[in-house]
């Protein structure tokens, strides 16, 4: 859920248009899930329409993970030795990557701390400790951009993260029964989910990991036949998965199943690649903007005292919550669009001046 690195142009020049495309419909996906979650009344948590309304959002998270595998790749591997000569370039990865850990933790700011109960403020510490997407994806791009300085090609940096994305889903079920307690609870977070982690980097970080591994495969610099290939490549991840949770490795087969989903709803979204270059300039420029929804949305819902969580809660029927939640997405949109505005504006004034 990064601020587009820049979705890297194909070596047409043109951009890779299912990118934008596949972080569109998981931002609509992010926002909505996350905004009837927060007000759609208990009573209406049953039956087919709820279950896939939730088998849904679970592909929301994959695909922005997978998502920002592929745009390092994009910016970084296309073209190793330019990315490897600037300094400057390296630089800001490791800020990019710092301020996406740090952001994840204010998210979760304990502000329960000063309301006075001592048995929320213990839970609020605990919330506050948990490692959530945006530190999944910032220790990840920490270790993507070590690699892209270590290994020797961009070849053999895909072939390692295939290794690692595949080994940390195989290692995901040892330590996911990893006692977090104690005084390393904030690192042990980063491995088990026990202590209330949403992603910890087993097995989440497989995603961002695969993403990088299979780009060259995927979007290669032609467009012609890649729905096909993203198609094919779901089929098999898909038939990997049902072979896996025969097997008994059901939480590895849960991930490469979603993984599978998400190429196949990809491969259908390539088709609209060619007419999504005449839409309005602002869809491409929301592209780029997921990280601001992503934080002006969670304020909106779960801002402690403030968010839509606290002073509306689980009491509200599908199709009011599903107003509420496009007023949410409408709302997160104009002000990204607004930040999108200024910030250019302000990057054109500095630079002029």
């Amino acid at each position: 859920m990064t601020r587009a690195d820049a979705t890297a142009p194909a070596t047409s020049g043109t951009r890779v248009m299912v990118l934008d495309l596949l972080r569109l419909a998981a931002t609509f996906q992010m926002v909505q899930g996350h905004a009837i979650d927060a007000v759609l009344s208990t009573e209406f948590r049953t039956g087919a329409i709820h279950g896939a309304w939730l088998w849904l959002r679970g592909l929301t998270s994959v695909a922005f993970l997978f998502v920002a595998g592929l745009s390092f790749h994009l910016a970084t591997l296309r073209d190793l030795p330019r990315h490897r000569r600037n300094r400057a370039a390296v630089a800001r990865r490791f800020r990019r990557a710092g301020m996406l850990i740090a952001l994840g933790y204010a998210l979760h700011f304990p502000a329960a701390i000063f309301a006075g109960d001592a048995l929320a403020a213990g839970a609020a510490l605990q919330v506050a400790a948990i490692v959530d997407v945006l530190q999944c994806i910032g220790v990840t791009l920490l270790l993507l951009e070590g690699l892209a300085l270590i290994l020797p090609t961009a070849r053999s940096i895909e072939i390692a993260c295939c290794m690692l994305g595949a080994a940390v889903l195989a290692l995901a079920p040892v330590l996911s029964e990893l006692d977090p307690r104690g005084p390393l609870l904030p690192l042990a977070n980063y491995l088990t989910a026990r202590g209330g982690s949403l992603f910890p980097l087993l097995p989440w970080a497989a995603h961002v990991l695969l993403g990088v591994g299979l780009s060259g495969l995927l979007i290669g610099s032609r467009e012609r036949g890649r729905g096909l290939r993203m198609a094919i490549a779901a089929l098999v991840l898909i038939g990997g998965a049902v072979a896996l949770d025969g097997a008994g490795a059901r939480l590895c087969a849960d991930h490469l199943s979603r993984l599978g989903w998400v190429l196949a709803g990809a491969s259908l979204l390539s088709t609209l690649e060619p007419r999504a270059r005449a839409w309005p300039t602002w869809t491409r420029r929301l592209a780029g903007e997921t990280l601001f929804i992503y934080a002006f949305h969670v304020l909106l819902v779960y801002g402690y005292g403030v968010g839509l969580a606290s002073l509306v809660g689980e009491r509200l029927a599908p199709l009011q919550a599903a107003s509420i939640a496009l007023v949410v997405l409408a709302v997160s949109v104009a002000c990204a669009l607004g930040y999108e505005r200024a910030w250019a504006g302000l990057a054109r004034r500095t630079a002029t001046g």
